[in-house]
């Protein structure tokens, strides 16, 4: 249909389209194409008609919960999106979704793969390659050819397989993939509780994200987009010129034109960002690319060489039967299970309630504080948590980056007491310590601190 000018769209093809009562699923499957085809020429009351045959097809046929209803639902949010329809776009979609995610290609591709490695029917080398494959990011032929399952896919949680794909890929000593494969499923795990599986956030990202933070992959489609859209581009340059302006003015403006000043641009940049979301809704539809440009995913060996002298990352990655541990340098890394897996959840709990942590709105105590009680486990959690770190392993070190996962989370690592010259002193005392969500976030990217004005540091410091 993509050569079919309106007229013929809408005339030479009517009566084709209404001798076509009699073949119901027939009829759906070409109207809803038609659809399609129109919505992406923006010739939406020429949509709406089709869309009106379709649903007039399905009717109450039992087609309606089938592939074909699911193909009219989506057509029916891309219209409505594009419309600025969003609460009726929102509902046809969640109805798309909840057809595909039950049949979509690509999830049973993923269910199959993972039944196949447990029931032994892959060599574990075969296994690796399969699972590379169908846990694979959304690459630009699956946004160009099957976008409504690309989503569907992308907002399923499907951690089991990943898991299983880990422990293989460990098993085998591969250290390096182990950890970026690790990190992938950190970033399912994010990316599952954003709106459409982070669809949204990668294509604002990918649109409005510090080009210095951008893969270049990114950058081009941003250049793609902004062309082939350039209402939103029109939007984008004019926010641009809106914050510059805001960032001339004093932070909290005292004179009266300031202050007027700065409540008119604050209310246009609202209306320049709602007109922002509101195309990116009806873009996270189309067959656009779009790179998951963050949480950003970076090569171990890449990130290693990023990694300044004197800072060492203590990685940690639970799955549901275990719990592993990766000590990440510029020049060397280690890794190792912990022993008691089990034992870590029960001692950080005794380590929170020594501390004087009994329930979330009691105070703690300074004296719970002060006393002893909590450093046996918390000896033991630093046992187990760094392999039984010597001193001379702490003396080489400056920084040390926690990368936590689970229950971990709520380790304060800074009191945990390390081995130190004249006995047990926190770990804080010993280096600087700090926390990153990811390894590939433990290092910055290409952009350069601004230095703050004076006006602007006075500003905050009052």
């Amino acid at each position: 249909y993509g050569d079919w000018s309106s007229d013929v769209c809408s005339s030479d093809l009517k009566p084709a389209l209404v001798s076509l009562q009699k073949y119901p699923f027939l009829n759906a499957s070409l109207s809803t194409s038609l659809a399609e085809q129109l919505i992406t020429g923006g010739e939406l009351p020429a949509a709406a008609a089709a869309l009106t045959q379709a649903r007039s097809a399905v009717g109450r046929h039992e087609m309606a919960s089938g592939a074909n209803g699911g193909r009219l639902s989506f057509q029916t949010a891309r219209a409505n999106f594009r419309t600025g329809d969003l609460r009726s776009g929102t509902t046809a979609l969640n109805t798309a979704l909840n057809y595909q995610r039950s049949a979509s290609k690509r999830l049973f591709q993923i269910t199959l793969t993972d039944a196949g490695f447990r029931a032994g029917n892959f060599t574990e080398r075969i296994a690796d390659q399969i699972f590379g494959d169908v846990l694979r990011e959304p690459t630009r032929s699956d946004w160009t050819t099957e976008p409504l399952d690309t989503l569907a896919a992308l907002s399923t949680p499907h951690p089991l397989p990943y898991e299983h794909w880990f422990e293989l890929v460990f098993s085998r000593k591969e250290v390096e993939k182990s950890i970026n494969i690790a990190e992938r499923i950190r970033r399912h795990r994010f990316l599952t509780t954003q709106q459409l599986g982070g669809r949204l956030l990668a294509l604002r990202w990918v649109l409005e994200g510090p080009a210095a933070s951008l893969p270049q992959d990114a950058l081009l489609q941003r250049q793609d987009m902004l062309v082939k859209y350039p209402k939103f581009a029109e939007l984008s340059r004019r926010s641009q010129e809106v914050r510059a302006k805001l960032q001339d003015l004093p932070l909290a403006p005292t004179a009266e034109p300031q202050v007027r000043e700065q409540h008119e641009l604050l209310t246009e940049l609202t209306r320049i960002s709602s007109a922002q979301e509101t195309m990116l809704q009806m873009l996270a539809l189309e067959r656009q690319p779009a790179e998951m440009a963050f949480p950003p995913l970076r090569d171990t060996k890449e990130l290693q060489e990023q990694l300044p002298a004197g800072t060492i990352v203590f990685y940690y990655f639970i799955t549901s039967r275990n719990v592993y541990a990766f000590a990440v340098a510029k020049d060397h890394y280690a890794y190792f299970t912990l022993s008691q897996p089990a034992k870590v959840k029960s001692d950080i709990a005794d380590l929170l309630r020594q501390m004087g942590n009994h329930d979330r709105t009691q105070p703690v105590a300074s004296d719970d504080l002060k006393a002893n009680g909590w450093r046996p486990a918390a000896q033991r959690l630093l046992t187990q948590l760094t392999n039984e770190a010597k001193t001379n392993e702490w003396a080489r070190y400056q920084e040390l980056v926690i990368v936590p996962d689970g229950v971990l989370w709520y380790l304060p690592f800074e009191a945990l007491p390390a081995p130190a010259e004249y006995g047990l002193a926190p770990l804080i005392s010993q280096v600087a310590v700090r926390y990153a969500p990811t390894l590939s976030l433990a290092v910055g990217d290409r952009r350069q601190i601004r230095p703050r004005s004076e006006e602007h540091t006075s500003e905050l410091q009052s």
